[in-house]
């Protein structure tokens, strides 16, 4: 009389099953009784997702936390407990971007960054409620989550703000390509460029490529740098931008001559001046930069036998040797300035030095000795005997002779 199972049985097919037992002895007698089976579900069957790949595509950066993205949907076979299910996302949110409610919705739990992470894989899985737990089955579904852009970020210049151009470099001379970036994507992130006017309109910049060109002369002596504004605005809409104030300094050029103040020096020396005495300084200025602006003197002319000397980097001529009014009565110098630049530039200027004579001759008797012969008892006087000469090498009242017995 015992009952026994001939198959598997499965609750989600026949829950209940109504058997008819009948017992007949050997006269042929029988009696009959209804057995009543109920089939108790066993948590066989995990949670199904229907479909098991979401997606949605149209759910834009700037949603506040809590805003509601999709609902996935499972069903259970089984009963009770076992049909119950909880939701969770076990993979592709890293930072907790999102939550799952309890019917499976899925909404955002914190701000959203397109810039961040525009696309999330979501792993989103549902568990049954069986006991004991570790009876529990669950199954995943895959979830697409892409992030719209917006434009919420102003474009940043990724090239420095300093940079620098040769002055007196021909118009449209490149001086540098200003670049900024901007995350946002498509038309938000599109980049045009503008630039402050600047007095004189110096400079010129291609809105599209950011190149700024030479637009004008430029003199680094009259204006060494320039500081000039630049806007770089995406295509949002609205539009965003960003400012970067853009030093310019002007490379020197060697092309100014030195300029002496004056360009002649007049100047008058005792002849027994001692060695190494300065007689004048001449000075000229370079207002170039660098070693273009850096001067250098020399005598070119009129140094008769080398009696002068200049010092190259003060310009202070002063006496080399011993000079002598009676060999020199004065120096006409012709001084040079020239700068150190590669390609040198120079000027002139001419130094006058009047040497004035000392008295540093005595008188010399000329054909000395002297004879002369006159007769006796001659008593015609006066009478001319003989001229006595002498000479002085000095000059002017010094270089007179006047005679004594």
């Amino acid at each position: 009389g015992v009952i026994i199972l001939r198959r598997p049985l499965d609750y989600e097919q026949t829950q209940h099953y109504v058997l008819t037992v009948q017992a007949r002895d050997g006269g042929g007698r029988a009696s009959s009784v209804t057995v009543y089976v109920n089939v108790k579900d066993l948590n066989d069957n995990p949670p199904v997702f229907d479909p098991d790949r979401y997606s949605a595509d149209d759910i834009s950066e700037d949603v506040p936390a809590g805003t509601s993205i999709l609902t996935v949907s499972a069903t259970d076979r089984d009963e009770g407990p076992n049909a119950e299910m909880d939701f969770s996302i076990v993979s592709g949110d890293p930072n907790d971007q999102f939550s799952i409610q309890s019917d499976g919705t899925i909404v955002t739990a914190a701000a959203l960054d397109r810039e961040q992470n525009y696309l999330y894989n979501l792993v989103v899985m549902a568990t049954d409620r069986a006991i004991p737990a570790y009876m529990r089955l669950s199954s995943t579904a895959q979830v697409e989550i892409i992030v719209n852009d917006i434009n919420d970020n102003p474009p940043r210049f990724v090239t420095p703000n300093v940079t620098s151009v040769y002055e007196n470099s021909p118009v449209n001379t490149v001086v540098m390509t200003i670049r900024a970036e901007d995350p946002d994507e498509e038309r938000n992130s599109y980049v045009e460029y503008s630039m402050a006017s600047i007095p004189g309109n110096k400079f010129a910049l291609d809105s599209v490529t950011g190149q700024l060109r030479v637009n004008g002369d430029l003199d680094r002596e009259a204006t060494p740098s320039y500081v000039v504004t630049v806007t770089a605005t995406d295509k949002g809409r609205p539009p965003m931008s960003a400012s970067m104030d853009l030093t310019i300094n002007l490379l020197d050029r060697n092309d100014n001559n030195p300029v002496f103040g004056p360009v002649s020096y007049d100047v008058s020396v005792l002849e027994d001046v001692a060695v190494g005495t300065e007689l004048v300084q001449v000075v000229a200025a370079d207002v170039d930069e660098g070693t273009n602006g850096v001067v250098r003197y020399s005598i070119v002319s009129g140094n008769t036998d080398n009696d002068l000397t200049i010092n190259a980097v003060t310009g202070r001529i002063s006496v080399a040797r011993l000079i002598d009014h009676e060999r020199t009565t004065g120096y006409n110098l012709v001084v040079r300035a020239r700068d150190q630049g590669t390609s040198p530039l120079e000027a002139l200027a001419t130094v006058t030095i009047t040497v004035t004579d000392v008295n540093d001759y005595v008188p010399l008797f000329l054909n000395s000795p002297f004879v002369a012969h006159v007769m006796e008892n001659d008593n015609n006087v006066p009478q001319f005997v003989t001229q006595i000469s002498a000479q002085d090498e000095d000059s002017g009242t010094m270089g007179q002779v006047d005679y004594y017995l």
